[in-house]
């Protein structure tokens, strides 16, 4: 059975390069040419459409089987004595990286915004399992070590405190509002999961 997955790749791509055309469009259209509202709407589109042709790249699909003895990808297998540790999340979809004893690292990801994540997901938790009953050791990830989070906690503590103050203050500019309310589901995930590998 094929699974769904993403190339990290071009959703990197399909992310940050609109972007930057939207910008570079519109430093033209409506600075250097003067279009004004028109020069804004064409940035835009430009953005879109961009965006739109990346993504097409972005879903790919695999056959993802694991056994006692070995994790078959496609037609490629990979041995489970062959592994030398592996890391796992479930963030935004899932991943998986198995570091194998030469040294070579083997990356597989679903992101939830560009394909359906969810059998990978399970993919990913059956193997976690597989390869910690095999004592395969689990590295952290980055966010789950404690020279990470607490900072980061510490801080998302400090500007939750700014935000409170300036809104009692009156001085909050509500248009802000939308992107603490995005940013907040990340913060929690990252808790979460810290918790969940402790």
């Amino acid at each position: 059975m094929k699974i769904e997955h993403t190339n990290p790749l071009w959703v990197a791509l399909a992310v940050i390069t609109p972007f930057i055309a939207v910008g570079v469009s519109l430093q033209i259209f409506t600075l250097t040419l003067k279009w004004g509202g028109w020069g804004v709407l064409l940035s835009l589109l430009i953005g879109f459409l961009l965006f739109f042709q990346l993504k097409r790249k972005i879903k790919l699909k695999s056959n993802f089987r694991s056994s006692l003895k070995k994790i078959s990808i496609d037609k490629k297998d990979i041995l489970i004595s062959d592994i030398e540790q592996f890391q796992t999340h479930q963030m935004g979809g899932a991943a998986f990286i198995l570091t194998l004893k030469d040294q070579t690292k083997i990356r597989f990801s679903a992101n939830s915004h560009f394909c359906n994540a969810e059998p990978f997901s399970r993919f990913c938790g059956n193997l976690e399992k597989q390869l910690k009953e095999q004592g395969v050791p689990r590295r952290k990830m980055y966010y789950e070590y404690k020279f990470f989070y607490i900072p980061f906690l510490t801080l998302c503590a400090a500007l939750g405190a700014v935000m409170a103050l300036r809104m009692i203050r009156g001085e909050w500019a509500w248009e802000r509002t939308p992107l603490i309310i995005f940013v907040l589901p990340v913060v929690y995930e990252i808790i979460r999961r810290v918790k969940t590998a402790e």
